[in-house]
């Protein structure tokens, strides 16, 4: 995260292609993900999906800082395998990907505004 400019620290989680799920043996929490190259090499949509699984609002924030960055359809795709529609709408992903089925009721828009200051405010690289 940090490499990202989210100066944020988490407890260990594994990138795990779902296909090596069954033989990867460690007590830490798992994410799973499509395949080995996004686990090796995950791009921001699939970072912005697996952190959706651990904290929705540094998703968010990785989601404000890299706007410009972002395939709104490889973000709505992540979002969907992952099955975290309703952690996306909480936060409101479908600011960055419109695709992305609404799940359950977004936090309100001053919450998420103020939000986007605070990660504005820190001087998050982007």
């Amino acid at each position: 995260m940090t490499a990202l400019g989210y100066p944020v620290q988490f407890p260990p989680h594994l990138l795990i292609p779902r296909d090596l799920e069954a033989v990867v043996d460690s007590a830490l929490p798992r994410i799973l993900v499509d395949s080995s190259e996004t686990a090796r090499d995950p791009g921001i949509e699939d970072v912005i999906a697996a952190l959706l699984s651990v904290d929705s609002l540094a998703a968010r924030g990785i989601a404000v800082r890299h706007r410009g960055s972002i395939d709104a359809r490889q973000l709505l795709r992540r979002v969907v395998q992952s099955e975290r529609e309703a952690e996306a709408t909480r936060v409101g992903l479908q600011e960055f990907a419109p695709g992305i089925p609404l799940v359950g009721r977004p936090l309100p828009r001053p919450q998420l505004d103020a939000q986007d200051r605070d990660v504005q405010v820190i001087g998050l690289r982007a």
